[in-house]
């Protein structure tokens, strides 16, 4: 198929690289509370339930980010200033309309969101999910990987609607009388939405779409919608609970900065024990007394300081709330098997789930259990980046839409055969 160009028609503008700026005082507008010892190890908290620990070499600082109950590698550089900023947002003049409204969920609560329709439109319409924490475009230390889907589709002639979650973007709270915001209530509500898109009579195909997160409330919304639902797209999606898969991720992480094979996995055992016990809902000094543990193992392997009273506290507050520990032990490949649409699948190779293969083994065969079709594909690089980090970690990741990743989405939901004849003379 061909693509007619539009009068004036621009592009987003590309995402660039970002760094953060670490000022004396303030972290991510949360207070930076210093702790220094006399190894040179020092670490701070950053507010939320995060802490910070590290040992500077030179003019860079190596070392782990402790949220809640996830760990990420940081390294801290010296005087280092910040880039220039690449903000994603639209460019006038662009090939479709932005309508903001509301939509009504079940449970009696209105969301903010965007509508976008293209200028030749096609009765189809695709709901964009990211996180169910993350507002409509998915914003990553800010860029915005579901407004450039959103702006690639409406080039496409495809219609999408992006919403902010309760409590995120313009979305005002949940009110607490409903509960937490578990991903089943959340997937709960999506179905309702899909079900006014389809009652309103004005699209013919209801397409979902998620990536990482947004791709297990899709996979799930999909489950409980079935019939409704035209096809899903999920982006990284997982095929193991989450607990699984940051276990997997510690693993990696220890044995990429110099552990070896059994000092990684006796930390990660420990870690396991200390979720395995929060998920049984222990007494918290069960709890303290395994967080201890683990983050002692954790700090002996990698030169650390032991932990104190005020982190293994941080610990608890991390397993505490109760929607996010269930989200932790949630099964994706229970809903697999029940979605009634075609599926596409893409993972890359450098995404989170490190070991792209196996997760796609899995949701392959658990979306074919019953019968389900699916379409999945492993590209070389990651599902929403530029280009490919370099070892051992994940550094410069740029979230935005590989070509190769959108050429195989245009592929699978036959858009070619929405778009126009090109113009005479038109470039394929």
């Amino acid at each position: 198929g061909r693509a007619r160009e539009l009068p004036g028609r621009r592009r987003l503008p590309e995402a660039g690289t970002s760094r953060l700026d670490l000022p004396a005082d303030r972290f991510w507008d949360h207070p930076v509370d210093v702790e220094r010892q006399e190894d040179g190890t020092f670490g701070f908290a950053l507010g939320d339930g995060a802490q910070v620990l590290v040992t500077p070499v030179g003019d860079v600082a190596p070392g782990m980010l402790l949220h809640r109950d996830k760990m990420h590698p940081v390294t801290l550089h010296k005087g280092a200033t910040t880039g220039p900023a690449h903000p994603q947002h639209p460019v006038d003049p662009v090939p479709w309309t932005a309508t903001e409204g509301t939509v009504e969920l079940h449970l009696e609560h209105t969301l903010q969101g965007e509508l976008i329709a293209p200028e030749t439109p096609t009765r189809t319409i695709v709901l964009l999910m990211g996180g169910r924490d993350s507002d409509r475009d998915h914003t990553t230390q800010g860029h915005k990987p579901l407004l450039v889907l959103a702006d690639t589709l409406a080039g496409l002639g495809v219609a999408s609607l992006r919403l902010d979650p309760p409590g995120v973007g313009a979305s005002a709270p949940l009110d607490p009388v409903h509960g937490d915001m578990t991903w089943s209530l959340w997937s709960l509500q999506l179905s309702g939405i899909v079900e006014q898109l389809r009652e309103s009579g004005d699209w013919d195909d209801v397409y979902l779409m998620g990536i990482g997160d947004g791709a297990m409330s899709a996979l799930m919304t999909a489950a409980r919608a079935r019939e409704q639902v035209s096809g899903v797209v999920l982006l990284s999606p997982p095929a193991l609970p989450r607990a699984v898969i940051e276990a997997e991720q510690m693993r990696r992480l220890l044995v990429q900065r110099g552990a070896s094979a059994d000092a990684a996995a006796a930390v990660v055992d420990a870690r396991q024990e200390f979720i395995r016990l929060a998920l049984e809902r222990v007494n918290d000094d069960a709890l303290r007394q395994a967080a201890r543990a683990w983050l002692t193992a954790l700090a002996e392997l990698t030169g650390g300081v032991a932990p104190g009273d005020a982190a293994v506290e941080l610990q608890l507050q991390g397993v505490k709330d109760p929607a996010k520990l269930r989200d932790l032990a949630e099964e994706p490949r229970r809903y697999l098997p029940r979605i009634t649409a075609p599926v596409l699948a893409i993972w890359g190779r450098l995404d989170e789930q490190l070991d792209t293969e196996a997760h796609k083994a899995i949701t392959v065969a658990a979306v074919q259990r019953l019968g389900g079709t699916i379409e999945a594909h492993v590209v070389e690089r990651a599902t929403a980046t530029l280009g490919p980090a370099p070892a051992p970690g994940r550094r410069n990741v740029r979230r935005t839409f590989l070509p190769e990743t959108l050429a195989i989405i245009k592929d699978w939901m036959t858009i070619e055969s929405w778009i126009a004849p090109a113009a005479e003379g038109a470039s394929p």
